[in-house]
């Protein structure tokens, strides 16, 4: 299945409709109605969508099945939950929140079941990015106003532990790992604009590639073989990821 799925829309309020595209630029209209929709993450095993509704003040993560062509709604806190990241088993998924304060890091059972719970505590905004293909961490970002936007670890066994992965001057954001698990992908703006990097996993210290040229943003893999703007796959040292 080489398609993307996307939303269409400028602002946030404004109502959307969701479709996939292939590598042609060719449309398919999915059948949910038009919504204030945004951010939309197709499961690992490609039959459900998360995605926020985010509609006036309110905003929550919801649930589109494309063999039952339904849409569920997922959180129901008046706070907002935005920015939906899949656990690798399709179990779970996480989202930020504020219905605590500052927005953090929360998850809930993908199938409605149970209860909300945290997963991380912090006085600086968290949203998630992606989890590790094991499950057992999850990559997100956090806008500390000492280092702007940067890059957290969190161990999913380690009770709310988290540390920096990527903390410069400078804004990291959405970022992707690969399926094997061994590189990441992410935009910064070390160069004066958005650019897309890729750096070793877990050691991400050890090497840097710029691989966009003249501006990149939101770096997908190719686990869907998507053709996904800017970049479809990661190519460093002659290897394709």
């Amino acid at each position: 299945m080489d398609r993307l799925q996307y939303i269409t829309g400028t602002t946030v309020s404004v109502e959307r409709r969701l479709v996939w595209v292939d590598r042609e630029g060719r449309e398919e209209a999915i059948a949910a109605a038009p919504r204030a929709f945004r951010y939309p993450r197709v499961s690992p095993d490609g039959r459900r969508l998360a995605l926020d509704n985010v509609a006036g003040e309110d905003a929550d993560i919801w649930i589109w099945n494309f063999a039952r062509k339904t849409l569920t709604r997922l959180t129901f806190d008046p706070g907002r939950d935005i920015y939906a990241a899949w656990t690798p088993d399709g179990l779970w998924v996480a989202f930020a929140s504020n219905r605590d304060g500052t927005m953090n890091l929360f998850w809930k059972a993908a199938d409605g079941t149970g209860a909300v719970e945290r997963l991380a505590e912090s006085s600086n905004p968290q949203r998630p990015q992606i989890f590790s293909p094991d499950g057992t961490m999850l990559m997100f970002r956090e806008n500390d106003p000492r280092t702007n936007a940067g890059l957290g670890v969190l161990s999913i066994d380690a009770e709310g532990a988290f540390e920096p992965l990527l903390a410069t001057a400078f804004d990291e954001m959405n970022l992707d790992i690969s399926p094997d698990g061994l590189w990441l992908a992410y935009e910064s703006n070390e160069s004066g604009q958005s650019e897309v990097y890729v750096r070793p996993f877990p050691d991400v210290d050890t090497g840097r590639w710029q691989i966009s040229r003249e501006g990149g943003a939101q770096p997908l893999g190719s686990r869907w073989a998507r053709a996904v703007l800017p970049f479809p796959h990661w190519t460093v040292d002659g290897r394709t990821h």
